[in-house]
């Protein structure tokens, strides 16, 4: 079995017929429990599904809604179905110290490792990233910023909303100095007896525009109370979202493969291809040590790896001496006697 490609997950439209939806991803050695089902509404926001549905893994293929639900196919409301493979990233498989090492049990471990790599580069890509330029020990300034662009996003709505409460107070000055009129004409009005009817039609026009300004003055303080209100969500979003890429990113750096190498081991030994590799050194027959560019933060970081066998032979890499910047390994054929061998693969995941 092998890993033929990429793919984590099948996404596909809702039409109101189909419920038998196809797995196109690979499933070696995959559980009826690691594939999950999601539905998407027309607003583009997903929810687990938790029960009728079934998993075919020999067709293989998802059955939503399943038969025995007794649901309707779909409603015009959902939008679409996500189908994907989630694994325990937990290494399963007790390898015995020079034991027998059966092809497809090895196979099957290195086919799930592969499974898992593609499903954290999947949630990866979904994330939001530092620049390529960026070393990962600037993530936690990368993270400051995302927090103090929230807070100045915060300040200015707040900003905003004080200024719409000042223009109410502004307002409502005017108000008051507009009833200073109205006593103005009110007198006026005692002073010109003959021309009340006159007067009395200016203070109706007179009263009539201090509704409209006080009207005005009130709707002003209600948009800016609203501002107000509105300013304090966008914050609390603001601040949510930032907690969110946080939470979303930590977990994500710690366990994604820190350094591999793959190299010649016969002979002259020399480095085929690696990561986060400057050097091997040979001490000796089957005896290697591999220097990390970048040290790991502890000794505790996991390494594992692999040889090539030779026809009728079996060979196995242990690690001798595990630092922080380097590692050693020792790869033995099967009578347990050191020796060299052409392709040595090793990868390293940990905290750096």
């Amino acid at each position: 079995m092998t890993v033929p490609n990429t793919n984590n997950k099948d996404l596909y439209d809702f039409n109101g017929v189909t419920t038998e939806w196809a797995i196109t991803f690979p499933i070696n050695g995959v559980e009826e429990d690691e594939i999950l089902v999601y539905l998407t509404d027309t607003n583009g926001v997903s929810a687990l599904v938790e029960e009728n549905y079934t998993v075919d893994l020999v067709t293989p293929q998802v059955v939503y809604p399943s038969v025995v639900s007794g649901l309707d196919p779909f409603t015009a409301t959902m939008g679409g179905v996500t189908i994907v493979r989630e694994l325990d990233l937990l290494q399963g498989t007790d390898l015995k110290n020079f034991g027998a090492l059966p092809a497809e049990v090895i196979e099957k471990s290195l086919d799930r490792l592969a499974m898992s790599i593609i499903q954290i580069q999947e949630q990866i890509n979904r994330t939001n990233q530092a620049d390529i330029s960026q070393d990962s020990s600037d993530v936690e300034d990368f993270i400051s910023s995302i927090l103090e662009t929230a807070q100045d996003c915060r300040d200015a709505a707040l900003a905003s909303a004080n200024a719409a409460a000042a223009s109410a107070i502004d307002a409502a000055a005017s108000v008051a100095e507009c009833a200073a009129h109205v006593d103005d004409a009110a007198a006026s009005v005692a002073e010109c007896a003959a021309h009340v009817d006159d007067a009395a039609a200016s203070v109706a026009e007179c009263a009539a525009y201090v509704d409209d300004v006080i009207a005005s003055a009130n709707q002003a303080a209600a948009s800016a109370d609203a501002a107000e209100i509105s300013a304090n969500q966008a914050a609390t979003t603001a601040e949510a979202t930032a907690t969110a890429i946080v939470n979303s990113l930590l977990p994500t750096l710690n366990s994604t493969i820190k350094a591999w190498i793959n190299f010649n081991g016969a002979g002259t030994i020399a480095i085929k291809d690696s990561f986060n590799v400057t050097s091997i050194g040979d001490n000796g027959t089957g005896d290697y040590t591999i220097t990390w560019d970048t040290d790991f933060a502890t000794v505790n970081y996991c390494a594992v790896g692999n040889v090539k066998a030779t026809s009728g032979n079996i060979r196995t890499l242990g690690i001798t001496t595990q630092a922080v910047g380097s590692l050693r390994v020792l790869v033995k054929d099967d009578a347990g006697t050191a020796c060299d061998v052409a392709i040595v693969n090793v990868i390293a995941i940990g905290d750096q």
